[in-house]
């Protein structure tokens, strides 16, 4: 046997294995060739999808609209309804922080622009919310060091609004809709393994981050100063970006508690953090569900590839 031809069959040898490697990763996350095809098989279970926005950020709610929005109809996007206003200072938007000119100081004409934007953000926002029916105001004001009432806000209207969900879904705006379809099909997985919809359990799923983070660095919160909290670690909490769930009975807990409860600048820290206290200081049992680990960006990017091939050929 020549030397090319060994070259060839080794070649066709590795494209083989390649070809067998990815129809076996494709045949195991489902997700990919479902929604490629069309055949958006939506889980069925009593959930609602809760989707934490900025008041500024139309372009992500209608992506969504536009995309998974259509397969997923139990969702809301939920902000606030105030935005940073000062007379007297110039605020960031998204952290509500003072803003400081390395050059100059804040001008009169600043803050005017400050609160002529804001108006403006204010009827838009008012306009969406009547347009789709698919924002909710919450009565806060929408910032990042907010996020942790706005998540309680979230399940208190949910839990008022939408009385027949077993489990509440949070998710970012920005949620790549393969991580959606996961979460979904986990939660009503776990839904009909245990039978929670008909007695209700205190669990929560998602991507569980149990490996005691540092509270220094990247994850130090400078937000929370309340010295009584003495864990120097976060406790396991849900990763955000991959969205996670919590029980209606679980949501319920929280907030008859959330008075007593410590709050950080996000949430799901707060969560790891709410969810600590339940368990040792008020004897709560709670369950712990992994959805697993996120899709790979490259079966993300075939995902896309294959949706775009279906959409050209229909």
């Amino acid at each position: 046997m020549n030397k090319q031809l060994r070259c060839m069959l080794v070649l066709l040898m590795l494209i083989t294995l390649y070809v067998l490697y990815s129809l076996y990763t494709l045949v195991h996350l489902r997700v990919l060739l479902n929604w490629a095809t069309g055949r958006r098989n939506v889980p069925r279970c009593n959930l609602h999808l809760n989707i934490l926005s900025a008041r500024e950020n139309f372009d992500e709610r209608n992506t969504v609209r536009k995309t998974w929005g259509k397969t997923f109809p139990r969702y809301h996007f939920f902000v606030g309804n105030q935005s940073c206003t000062s007379q007297s200072t110039l605020l960031n938007p998204i952290t509500c922080a003072p803003v400081r000119f390395a050059t100059r100081s804040v001008s009169l004409e600043d803050l005017h622009l400050q609160s002529r934007l804001s108006s403006i953000l204010e009827e838009e926002i008012k306009w969406e919310a009547t347009e789709f029916h698919d924002v909710v105001l919450l009565p806060m004001t929408d910032s990042f060091h907010n996020l942790a009432q706005k998540l309680l806000l979230t399940w208190e209207w949910t839990i008022r609004n939408v009385p027949q969900s077993s489990m509440i879904i949070t998710l970012n705006d920005d949620i790549d809709e393969s991580v959606v379809w996961q979460i979904s099909r986990k939660v009503c997985d776990v839904l009909k393994i245990f039978d929670w919809e008909s007695h209700g359990e205190n669990v929560i799923v998602g991507t569980i981050i149990t490996d005691f983070v540092q509270r220094t660095g990247k994850y130090a919160d400078l937000h929370y100063q309340n010295e009584s909290w003495w864990w120097a670690q976060w406790p396991p909490f849900p990763r955000g970006g991959n969205g996670y769930a919590v029980s209606t009975k679980l949501a319920k807990l929280v907030l008859e508690h959330k008075e007593m409860l410590p709050t950080t600048s996000g949430d799901d820290t707060s969560v790891g953090l709410w969810l600590q206290e339940l368990e040792t200081r008020h004897n709560v049992s709670i369950k712990w569900v992994q959805t697993g680990e996120r899709v790979p960006l490259w079966m993300s990017f075939v995902y896309h590839c294959m949706v775009i091939m279906y959409n050209a050929a229909a």
